[in-house]
């Protein structure tokens, strides 16, 4: 059996990379470490100490030549010595069990915001009730704010007053005043896409009588049409999506981590995550703490279904890492879409130039893989998702 086969299966936190991806992460770590030598003098020794580790410098050279992959605990150490990112080096050394777990931390630090500031969507639960504060922003992003209704534009937040202005406009907003205006935007992020000038075919169907006991109503009869129109639909600015930054940056790093089979990077996107992970440690750092502070000791933390299925594609050793990771990204792209599905269509506008469409064929080809040309995205300012106060 490989050495790299034998550490997936036999270490607690597995590496699901190959042992060249390995040497490149210890390259990493090395040119940090000659970094801070020349610098202050760092020597490996010291490295070690901080490490725990009382040993000789061989093990901190395996490291480097990618001859073994240091555990994740050594690896926080290591990072905390050397300045990394330690969300960075868990990408690079592919501790996805690791990564993902990330994923389930900033979603439960993004509700705990939620309920201190009293935010929530609109998505209603299957019973047509009011669903809890997370999964209520499945469909909408947060459309309530210090329990009061929310609009914005990006750069400017506004508390809706719910009553009609003198000219008979049916709402009137008034801007917050500049510290909470200023408090809003440190910790919510505001996604939107630009719709194109495009074409859609106009159906119109006949309306026919439906009967159902005592009450008939009118439907339209989808079995045949009236009248068939192309129509233009002109350039336009799509809806705000507002969320809390840490639920934001789980679904921005899921859907970049994870594309799908089809799916095809913008130029700028696969460097994005490598320049996001330093500024996403400061958030993640927080949710660890918090959410250890929370939970009660040995309390297991319960991982969403789709994450755990997510994990289970990446351990499946019969497959090649490239196959493992579109299959867990199924279940990755699902879990996001959960928590909101216009903000995780955004993050795909964002980051991908095509994308990929199961079943289709030449003729039957949809607008959906077309759509990021037709709805264009960028990708959002690092700071505008990772920094709060």
């Amino acid at each position: 059996m490989p050495p790299e086969e034998r550490a997936r299966q036999g270490a607690r936190e597995p590496t699901y990379l190959p042992r060249e991806e390995w040497a490149k992460a210890g390259t990493w770590l090395e040119e940090a470490w000659r970094d801070r030598n020349r610098s202050s003098g760092l020597s490996k020794r010291s490295v070690l100490a901080a490490i725990e580790y009382e040993g000789g410098t061989n093990r901190l050279n395996s490291y480097f030549s990618g001859a073994r992959p240091p555990r994740p605990k050594t690896l926080r150490g290591l990072c905390k010595i050397l300045g990394l990112s330690y969300v960075e080096a868990v990408a690079r050394y592919g501790y996805h069990r690791e990564f993902i777990a990330f994923l389930g931390d900033l979603v439960w630090l993004g509700e705990q915001w939620l309920e201190e500031d009293d935010s929530r969507g609109g998505t209603l639960g299957r019973d047509g009730k009011p669903a809890s504060r997370l999964r209520s922003l499945r469909d909408t992003g947060v459309l309530h704010w210090i329990g009061q209704p929310t609009v914005t534009d990006g750069k400017t937040v506004s508390h809706v007053q719910l009553c009609y202005d003198s000219e008979g406009a049916p709402w009137k907003a008034e801007p917050l005043d500049p510290l909470q205006a200023a408090r809003f935007l440190s910790r919510y992020v505001v996604g939107s896409w630009e719709e194109a000038e495009h074409q859609v075919l106009r159906v119109e169907f006949p309306p026919i009588e439906f009967k159902e006991g005592a009450t008939v109503s009118l439907v339209l009869d989808p079995s045949k049409s009236i009248k068939q129109e192309i129509v233009v639909v002109p350039a336009a600015e799509s809806a705000p999506i507002v969320l809390p930054k840490p639920v934001a940056l789980a679904i921005m790093l899921a859907v970049l981590i994870f594309p799908r089979r089809g799916d095809l990077y913008k130029d700028e996107a696969p460097e994005y995550p490598l320049n996001l992970y330093a500024s996403a440690d400061a958030l993640l750092e927080e949710a660890e703490q918090r959410r250890a502070d929370t939970v009660t000791v040995g309390r297991q933390r319960h991982l969403h279904p789709l994450l755990k299925r997510a994990l289970e594609a990446l351990g499946d050793g019969m497959l090649s890492f490239d196959a493992r990771r579109v299959v867990a990204a199924e279940h990755a792209i699902a879990w996001a879409q959960a928590l909101c599905t216009p903000f995780t269509d955004y993050a795909q506008l964002a980051a991908f130039e095509l994308l990929g469409e199961v079943g289709s064929s030449v003729s039957t080809r949809t607008a959906y893989s077309d759509m990021p040309q037709r709805r264009k995205a960028k990708l959002p300012p690092i700071e505008t998702l990772t920094t709060y106060p």
